[in-house]
């Protein structure tokens, strides 16, 4: 369904948003009640552990981000903070505009509830990626797989030029390497032509291909393996 589809119904028009990129959609903790379809642009999901925040995801154009809400009204803590990406259009209602919408828009209902499943759908395989990834023993490959999984976390099939965040305490948050390790692997394949560092631990891929080939030995025995 396109969005001036969205557009043209009163009611849905109304629970529209707009975010400027860096604007937070919801805190980390904070209580919610309601869901966001993503319309237009990316959002940055950020947890905090430890007094260190780590980005553990991102959410694009056609998914769902607090599903739970579709199911519950009353209220319930945020598993983690969302942040806009780039500009967004977001579309955010709670279970009793959901279950009006189906008496109302049944059409509309049903397209929603699609999407929603296929969100679900989407982060069960990525679940499933992400555990498969950190069964590898050698922590090179480990990492290596790691950075291409974060690349094409949105389901893109062309990663070249695409732009993420990927600072060392993440990378080693996530796959048990140490800060040091990661930055000095992060450097190597910027050494090499893969990716290009740009500003605050942003990355940006210049050839997937090389990406999915380069050789582990290329990169430095970790400290701590």
């Amino acid at each position: 369904m396109k969005n001036d589809s969205l557009d043209q119904n009163p009611f849905l028009k109304k629970l529209m948003r707009t975010f400027d990129r860096g604007d937070t959609l919801f805190e980390q903790g904070e209580m919610g009640n309601t869901v966001f379809l993503i319309l237009k642009g990316e959002v940055n999901l950020i947890a905090k552990r430890d007094n260190e925040t780590s980005l553990i995801g991102k959410v694009g154009s056609g998914e769902f981000i607090g599903e739970k809400a579709l199911l519950q009204e009353k209220p319930f803590p945020r598993f983690c903070s969302a942040t806009a990406g780039e500009e967004l259009l977001v579309l955010e209602l709670g279970a009793a505009q959901f279950s009006q919408l189906e008496k109302d828009a049944p059409a509309i209902f049903n397209v929603l509830l699609k999407k929603a499943f296929k969100t679900a759908v989407q982060r069960l395989d990525a679940s499933n990626r992400l555990c498969n990834i950190l069964k590898i023993f050698e922590p090179r490959k480990r990492f290596l797989n790691y950075v291409h999984f974060i690349f094409s976390s949105n389901g893109r099939s062309n990663l070249k030029g695409r732009t993420v965040l990927l600072s060392p305490f993440d990378i080693s948050f996530h796959i048990g390497c140490t800060p040091e390790d990661a930055q000095d692997w992060l450097s190597t394949l910027c050494d090499l032509h893969v990716l290009v560092a740009e500003d605050d631990s942003q990355y940006t891929v210049q050839d997937e291909n090389t990406l999915l080939t380069v050789d582990t030995e290329s990169l430095a025995f970790p400290e701590a393996a």
